[in-house]
């Protein structure tokens, strides 16, 4: 299922582009990825049966792109993997993470993707809307955290950190 969101960032281009470099070369999307992937799967309905664990996955590993920067556009990709409940590997999230410059202290920050289950999972299992508002839930997660990572305040941090290191985010948006 397609997935996406935006969030209009209080900063100039070049730092949002410069924190999302750092944030990608530290690993933070991989903490970040596993945190919203656990929000997202959260609400999903758990297998039947005796010590049954949820019918879903858990992320595994998170990969991206080198960035790039086309004029006024600056973006990665993103790729989460997951290992389902019958322990196959496959593709969480392939998403855009995507910056866009919209004046001298304005960037926005989108997200768009595909969203997918492992094939383990027999169709008529989860409800569509269900699932659906799982992704999302998921992505907006990320969305939030990655969003207060790019914009916190850097003289709270020594120089070379992550911005926004060891302070703990905002809970995420609730989707619309």
């Amino acid at each position: 299922m397609f997935v996406g969101g935006e969030a209009e960032l209080k900063v100039g281009f070049a730092r949002a582009q410069a924190g999302l470099a750092a944030l990608t070369r530290a690993g933070w999307l991989l903490h970040a990825s596993r945190s919203a992937y656990q929000e997202g799967i959260g609400g999903l309905p758990r297998s039947a049966g005796p010590g049954a664990g949820p019918r879903v996955a858990r992320l595994a590993e998170v990969h991206t792109r080198e960035q790039a920067e086309h004029g006024v556009l600056a973006g990665l990709a993103l790729r989460w993997d997951a290992i389902g409940p019958g322990g196959q590997s496959f593709p969480a999230l392939d998403a855009d993470i995507t910056l866009s410059r919209y004046g001298e202290h304005t960037t926005e920050l989108t997200i768009t993707g595909v969203y997918r289950l492992p094939a383990g999972i027999p169709p008529g299992d989860l409800d569509q809307a269900i699932v659906q508002h799982a992704a999302t839930v998921t992505v907006q997660a990320l969305l939030g955290r990655l969003a207060w990572a790019l914009t916190a305040p850097t003289h709270r941090a020594a120089p070379g950190t992550i911005p926004g290191e060891g302070q703990t985010p905002p809970p995420a948006a609730q989707p619309s």
